[in-house]
């Protein structure tokens, strides 16, 4: 974020510095070329910094969408920049990441929402066309690009047809989930050439203890980290200047780092520290010339440098100094981990949800609903947003949280904010009741068990759960408007339909992706409270395990995983059939379930024909590659065959089939009957 021109302003006063002893610096103190070798680090800054590195070393002959670092790219690479930095001699102190901005970053959040919604309108735009064949990645899902030590040190610039590439969106959560998480074990480390003498044991975490999430912005913990130990901090954000940290505290950028693979000079980067260069100028502090730039940008650095000088303390007492110093100087820092003893939050979003509960005056309002900011995705900008399914999960999550907090504490809504057409729009979610989630719980159980018993023991867990993605997505369309299984199996095995790749191929990634990721938000929900011990109302304890035996016992894998949408099942056969078998068998047996019903209500319309003209619109909007809805291109009361597996299943018109299904939910919801569909209870609301 920062203040516009401080920086350059301060960057001729800087010093050459070099992380860690290298051969020709081997004495930290020499003033000439003094080394690093303590740091603090600002750990989105940090992600955001790997990504676009990867991001400029891309195979151009890639589509964008192919070309874009993985969630596990950017994890290894971030692991060879941290143990690159080790095997110079530098010991990283704390790598902290945001838990919660704060309000008063609030406008500047969703400004970058919007600015990130507009790269995606920009490239769906220009490649609307969709892309060749020949553009598309193979490969499995561990390391799909060949990250090197050279690719995270070395900078290039990031070729002009992938900069309105929004940024991967699941980074941040895999970086954190594999540094807190323990995946960096001295043998994992190896595999991916990340190899230092002294990493620690082949099952030990080298990096256990140093990342964190904290509940608020970083940059305050950094600088207090700053002050307590005297090291300089490693970030992409120039408010860190403007921040107290101490005599000896210093700022690094990201985008000063650079070295030299055929070099020995080690790391190269460039410093600055405050307080010298304060002194050096001979003005009060540089919080004080900071806030005279922010008054007037457009003036000289004269003219800053005199009017910082005055010593008589009138500034410091104003109003608006005192204001402005408000971000900088906090009264307190919360606790550094909100979450219960033993249960780390590894997901920022969920982090920041749990912490607006914790009547923290910096993040929330009080009796303000609490909010949280799903990131943009990359889908097709024309569609409703990806983030739609998936949304009955997500409830239950933000339930369950809101039920784990005292009774005064707790909610009625939660505001979501995501991509609503051509802007970012908050979203009133009404949280459940106990009761409810006591239903919709062993449901959702219930259903993750069917899809489980649908595949045999050799089925990877990924299978299962990209699995029940597809069923959430086809379970909400008509029989009539879902896509083949031929199709399907073609667009789970080359990951898009036709003759080449298209917007609505990467779309319909993107919703297995919006599912998938609030299934693990459900999970790591169910962590926090079934790890704290105290007994929910309602009953809920039992169901809370339930899910618990089904997400976090191992059959959910790592966000690494879960993160890529495209290019996940690497061409598996066995796999593809295995999905889309199971999937569309479980959809067959939920529609005989209903069945009975279905001809009943027909035989009791009899002034209406399946075969005639339905003028009531369709309320689905949504669907799959390749696939006009009912009534476009061809007469809507025409009926059709579709081979579905083995069996050739006659369908009628999709708008009739909604039409029953929902007077069959009203009249289920007004006998206080459940129905046979198990999903049923997940898209009821509350």
């Amino acid at each position: 974020m920062g203040i516009p021109h401080l920086t350059r302003r301060l960057l001729p006063h800087a010093q050459s510095v070099t992380l860690g002893t290298t051969t020709n610096n081997e004495n930290e103190n020499d003033s000439a070329n003094p080394a690093i070798t303590t740091l603090i680090i600002d750990g989105p800054g940090l992600v955001y910094d790997i990504y676009y590195r990867l991001l400029s070393w891309a195979d151009e002959s890639l589509n964008p969408i192919d070309a874009q670092p993985s969630g596990n790219d950017v994890s290894v690479g971030v692991m060879l920049f941290l143990m690159g930095l080790r095997g110079c001699g530098v010991h990283v102190e704390k790598i902290y990441f945001d838990g919660g901005l704060p309000l008063s970053k609030r406008p500047t959040r969703l400004e970058r929402m919007e600015k990130t919604r507009q790269k995606l309108e920009t490239l769906c735009r220009e490649t609307a066309g969709g892309f060749k064949a020949a553009s598309v990645r193979r490969g499995d899902v561990d390391g799909q690009v060949n990250v090197n030590r050279r690719k995270v040190f070395e900078r290039r610039q990031v070729p002009r047809r992938f900069k309105n590439l929004p940024e991967n969106p699941f980074m941040m959560a895999t970086v954190i989930e594999d540094l807190v998480r323990g995946r960096w074990t001295g043998v994992e480390v190896r595999k991916w050439g990340g190899g230092v003498e002294g990493v620690g044991g082949d099952e030990e975490n080298v990096f256990a203890g140093v990342a964190e999430i904290v509940p608020g912005e970083a940059d305050m913990w950094c600088a207090e980290a700053a002050r307590d130990y005297g090291a300089a901090v490693l970030t992409g954000d120039s408010d860190l200047l403007v921040h107290d940290l101490g005599p000896n505290g210093s700022v690094i950028f990201f985008d000063s780092i650079e070295a030299d693979s055929s070099s020995g000079d080690g790391i190269r980067a460039t410093q600055l520290c405050p307080a010298a260069i304060a002194s050096s100028l001979g003005v009060v502090s540089i919080q004080r010339l900071a806030y005279e730039l922010k008054r007037d940008p457009h003036t000289s650095f004269a003219n800053l440098i005199r009017h910082a000088k005055s010593t008589d303390g009138s500034v410091e007492k104003s109003a608006s100094f005192i204001a402005f110093m408000k971000e900088y100087n906090p009264p307190s820092l919360p606790p550094a981990s909100p979450a219960p003893t033993g249960v780390s939050h590894t997901d920022p979003k969920l982090s920041e949800l749990h912490a607006q509960y914790t009547a923290n005056p910096l993040l929330s309002h009080p009796h303000e609903p609490p909010h949280i900011y799903l990131p943009i995705l990359t889908e097709s900008h024309d569609r409703r947003t990806a983030w739609t399914h998936g949304s009955s999960i997500r409830l239950m999550a933000y339930s369950l949280l809101n039920q784990h907090q005292p009774p005064q504490s707790r909610h009625e809504t939660v505001l979501e904010h995501i991509r609503k057409g051509r802007r970012i729009a908050q979203t009133p979610l009404p949280l459940l009741s106990p009761r409810d989630l006591a239903r919709k719980l062993p449901a959702f159980v219930s259903l993750v068990n069917s899809i489980i018993t649908s595949h045999s023991d050799e089925s990877s867990n990924m299978t299962i759960w990209k699995s029940l993605a597809l069923h959430e997505i086809l379970s909400h369309m008509g029989p009539a408007d879902r896509p083949s299984p031929g199709r399907l199996r073609r667009f789970l095995a080359r990951d898009y339909c036709g003759e080449k790749l298209e917007w609505e191929d990467i779309h319909l990634h993107a919703q297995m992706g919006a599912v998938v990721y609030s299934v693990r938000l459900l999970g790591e929900v169910v962590a926090i409270v079934d790890g704290d011990g105290d007994q929910l109302e309602g009953g809920l304890d039992d169901a809370v395990r339930e899910v618990g035996g089904v997400l976090n016992t191992g059959l959910f894998p790592p966000l690494r995983v879960v993160g890529v949408m495209r290019g996940w099942l690497g061409g598996a056969d066995v796999d593809v059939g295995r999905i889309v078998d199971g999937v569309f068998g479980l959809l067959r047996d939920e529609e005989v379930d209903d069945g009975d019903d279905d001809d009943q209500q027909e035989q009791q319309q009899a002034n209406i024909s399946p075969n005639e003209n339905n003028s009531e619109e369709s309320s689905w909007t949504t669907t799959l590659p390749g696939k006009q809805r009912q009534g476009q291109g061809q007469g809507q009361g025409q009926r059709r065959k579709r081979k579905t597996s083995d069996v050739s299943v006659s369908t009628a018109p999709v708008q009739s089939k909604q039409r029953r299904a929902k007077e069959k939910e009203k009249q289920k919801q007004k006998k206080g009957v459940q129905g046979n569909n198990m999903f049923d209870l997940l898209r009821m609301e509350g």
